[in-house]
């Protein structure tokens, strides 16, 4: 005869056993960049909420035109416009129906809290930017 008592064992409700036990919740959440249409003007693709840095983990510029294009993006702080002082990409080429990755692991970007990730292209609706990032809970690059 095999003892099964152990089978029915029920962990003590200390905090410290709840704590190793209970899963924690996620710090980060994963979010899409839908693409966005650039423009000659400077286009908002995203902004950063309060108290949540967004890391940028990809980020592709694809040119929908049979001429070749180059695409500026800036990440601007609340109230701020875009300018040389805060562009991340600048005048990078984009080959005729072709894309180019601006950001991937390697080289990952940080939206910190209430800033934007602004793009702009020298012809409207020539390229597309999409990608996905995760919100981080918290702020952690102030």
């Amino acid at each position: 005869m095999t003892d099964t008592s152990y089978a029915q064992f029920q962990p003590p409700e200390t905090p410290r056993f709840t704590q190793e036990i209970t899963p924690t919740p996620t710090l980060r959440y994963p979010i899409p960049i839908s693409p966005v249409p650039l423009q000659t003007a400077n286009t908002t693709v995203l902004t950063a909420n309060v108290d949540i840095d967004f890391h940028v983990e990809s980020l592709r510029a694809v040119n929908v035109t049979s001429t070749g294009a180059h695409v500026t993006v800036y990440v601007v702080p609340n109230g701020g416009t875009a300018g040389t002082g805060n562009a991340v990409v600048f005048q990078k080429a984009v080959p005729a129906n072709d894309f180019v990755t601006l950001f991937m692991q390697e080289g990952m970007l940080l939206v910190p809290p209430e800033h934007s990730l602004v793009a702009s292209c020298q012809t409207n609706n020539a390229i597309n930017l999409h990608g996905f990032g995760y919100e981080y809970l918290g702020v952690f690059s102030g």
